[in-house]
């Protein structure tokens, strides 16, 4: 069963044609009057080579465009690193994403590890030690001394959380992407 309209917004579905794909649920929430934002969740396995791989929530936001005439193909926007949480530096309306949407929709996600999609790779040892770095006068070498245990600290805690870090990668978040322009019935972008 596909969703029959973009345009209104209708994202519950499941889609035959990407069989890893397993649906987007709309937040209770309504859409957002003054910006127009739909949010929604699309579940997706952590590490699509195995079968058996637990599943991750990937937080997305569709923003309306302003217009009566609405381009078809949507403008789609992925935050830097990948690390930055793209659906809040968009709602911060800090990056002026408002002229964009003069004549076309605004899809906007948040990547695998990012923002609100779960689980969201944090890294708190690795901003402590930056404090801490900041607050003392270390050498070059000390400073990265510090972060090759903070860094190693991190990856050692997400590992034992069960977390599979080689799931976290450019290329997984290229196929979220695509499974997610398929899943909307979007034919490119």
């Amino acid at each position: 069963v596909r969703r029959k309209a973009f345009r209104n917004r209708s994202i519950d579905f499941q889609c035959r044609s990407a069989p890893r794909l397993t649906a987007i649920y709309r937040e209770a929430l309504p859409p957002a009057p003054a910006t127009g934002r739909t949010r929604a969740h699309r579940q997706t396995a952590e590490n699509r080579a195995l079968s058996d791989s637990p599943t991750i929530r990937l937080h997305v936001a569709i923003y309306k465009s302003t217009s009566t005439e609405v381009a078809p193909d949507p403008i789609v926007y992925f935050s830097g690193g990948p690390g930055e949480a793209a659906i809040a530096s968009i709602s911060s309306g800090g990056l002026g994403f408002k002229a964009f949407r003069d004549n076309r929709d605004l899809i906007v996600f948040d990547q695998r590890g990012t923002g609100n999609s779960q689980p969201m790779l944090d890294c708190p040892e690795i901003f402590a030690a930056t404090v801490e770095t900041m607050a003392e006068n270390l050498s070059l070498e000390d400073t990265n001394l510090r972060d090759k245990k903070a860094f190693q600290a991190c990856h050692d805690r997400l590992v034992k959380e069960g977390i599979d870090l080689s799931a976290y990668t450019s290329a997984a978040s290229a196929q979220d992407s695509e499974d997610l322009r398929r899943a909307l019935g979007i034919e490119k972008w």
